[in-house]
């Protein structure tokens, strides 16, 4: 997957169910001012006119949703 900070494909600019199950399983950083955290996508969610994404850490532990914007250099 391209450097991106979500993938979204639109169908009459709704995100569908599939293009927001593209990113599961993708690796990103988390973008933590002035900290980057490599994260692994594990779900994801749209809530009123945003993408989240619920991540964990490469190294350490705990899940958190975040905003999909804040998620960057996804790579599958």
């Amino acid at each position: 997957m391209a450097n991106t900070s979500y993938h979204r494909s639109k169908l009459h600019g709704v995100e569908t169910t599939n293009s927001l199950m593209l990113s599961i399983g993708c690796i990103g950083d988390l973008r933590l001012s002035p900290l980057y955290v490599q994260v692994k996508i594990i779900d994801s969610r749209k809530v009123f006119n945003r993408i989240d994404f619920l991540v964990i850490p490469i190294a350490g532990s705990g899940e958190k949703w975040v905003a999909a914007d804040s998620i960057v250099n996804i790579t599958r």
